[in-house]
């Protein structure tokens, strides 16, 4: 049987941060309450008024922050849901210069929330580019890893923020498989159609047969994906045809069984074997001459029109 599961996306793994501050932050705002008004500012049509360090950032108020550090306030106050400090806050609501006043203040930048995301992690899944580079130029981790082993380059592949991963790829990030599925960004680009990204990475030095904890290469993923054109760059870049996953599939296998006619041809062109037999005993050959499909079984049996 042909196993065409791929590991669950990613998707937006930032919870939506609520202005909620810790027990601890409270007890200073009630005391910098004393020492000063609290403060008042415009937001939209809206005025906002301002009692932590976490609204400071949330509403992009930087000329605050000296302020409320003057009055107890912690430039990494963790708020009481995510454990995130105001830097992320600044992300969230895409304060750029607020971003850049907490970095000036040394403010963590390898801090980790609930999820092991760091800040950087937050601004690439958010497809906050000006703060990305923020964050980089200041030395953040680009190989930083959350509690499932994703670090951020994966976080904008899934995310489909294909200038954001072109960025880290030019800066060095890793392309190595995580530890967790054993899946290359590469894997990744290809499982979400990403062919920019695609391209990029098959320029670099990778390995291009890479197979994950379930035995599928990029070829695999190409062909599960159905997307042809990841499939006719790899093979134009010399993946191995027939490697087969755990369960003895070839790509060429999984092709047939989905009636992926287009794949299947250009494969077989390119030099697939069609005899190569899964843990069943049954070959792309074998699944063709079952198959209902007329024109793949005459692709496949090479029969005339």
């Amino acid at each position: 049987m042909i196993k065409q599961s791929f590991r669950l996306s990613i998707g937006l793994l930032i919870p939506f941060l609520l202005i909620s501050c810790s027990n601890e932050d409270k007890k200073v705002e009630k005391e910098s309450k004393v020492m000063s008004q609290k403060d008042s500012v415009n937001s939209g049509t809206k005025q906002i008024e301002i009692h932590t360090m976490l609204e400071v950032a949330y509403y992009g108020q930087p000329q605050l922050i000296q302020r409320y550090l003057d009055h107890g306030h912690s430039i990494d106050q963790e708020d009481n849901n995510s454990k995130a400090t105001p830097i992320y806050y600044a992300i969230q609501s895409n304060q750029v210069e607020t971003v850049k006043a907490f970095i000036s203040y040394n403010a963590d930048l390898e801090h980790r929330n609930t999820l092991g995301q760091t800040p950087l992690h937050m601004a690439v899944s958010l497809g906050r580019s000006a703060i990305v580079d923020l964050l980089l130029e200041r030395g953040a981790d680009i190989n930083a890893k959350d509690n499932n082993e994703l670090t951020p380059l994966i976080y904008a592949i899934e995310n489909k923020h294909p200038n954001i991963a072109q960025k880290l790829i030019e800066k060095g990030a890793s392309l190595e498989a995580d530890k967790k599925y054993n899946l290359t960004p590469l894997h990744i680009a290809i499982q979400h159609k990403d062919i920019k990204t695609l391209t990029l990475l098959l320029n670099q030095k990778i390995d291009i047969d890479h197979q994950n904890i379930d035995g599928y290469t990029p070829l695999h993923y190409a062909v599960i994906a159905n997307s042809f054109k990841a499939v006719e760059l790899l093979v134009n870049k010399g993946v191995k045809l027939d490697l087969q996953d755990k369960e003895g599939s070839t790509p060429l296998s999984v092709a047939v069984s989905k009636n992926q006619i287009k794949i299947v041809k250009f494969l077989l062109s390119h030099g697939a074997d069609k005899t190569i037999k899964d843990k069943n005993g049954e070959s792309p050959l074998d699944f063709a001459k079952k198959s209902w499909n007329q024109a793949l079984k005459k692709v496949v049996l090479n029969e005339k029109k």
